[in-house]
């Protein structure tokens, strides 16, 4: 996994930087929230599906899975938020919801669908490379962001919600 991580840090940063430069130009913040919401939605799905292809196509010798992801979604105060994957994920399975700050910690958010059939979906919240740095749960997350906390599993809670994964 080592041998990764220092080519996944720099195909992050061209991607940030090509994110950085080109996303005012496809997506304005007035514009996107003042369309209908299905119109919306399939603008960022096609901005993320965008990005993340460029990469896909930059890097095409480097594993498809273990490329940088990018995540544009809306939330419930109509504010855009995007994001790219800062930590290296090898597990297939888990759907990038996005990157993102809380107590000033970084954190990549994460969802897979639950093996437990009292939960659609299990949260986590990844703080550095190596597997085992990573907070999990279905049960904290939904406490947690019905409780208002700031919190990691609440904030990937909340963005699983915002990306329509949880209702």
């Amino acid at each position: 996994m080592n041998q990764y991580i220092d080519q996944f840090n720099i195909i992050r940063n061209n991607l940030f930087k090509i994110v950085h430069e080109c996303l005012p130009v496809f997506c304005d913040q007035e514009i996107i929230c003042n369309l209908d919401p299905i119109v919306s939605f399939s603008v960022m799905k096609e901005v993320n599906r965008l990005f993340n292809s460029l990469t896909e196509k930059e890097y095409p010798t480097f594993p498809k899975q273990l490329l940088p992801k990018f995540k544009l979604i809306i939330d419930d105060e109509d504010y855009i938020r995007g994001g790219v994957q800062k930590y290296l994920n090898i597990e297939k399975q888990l759907i990038f919801l996005g990157h993102t700050l809380v107590n000033n910690f970084s954190y990549d958010l994460y969802c897979r669908k639950s093996i437990d059939p009292r939960f659609n979906y299990v949260l986590y919240a990844k703080y550095g490379h190596k597997q085992n740095e990573i907070y999990k749960g279905a049960r904290q997350a939904a406490s947690e962001y019905l409780e208002g906390k700031e919190t990691p599993l609440a904030t990937a809670f909340k963005y699983a919600v915002y990306a329509g994964y949880i209702d």
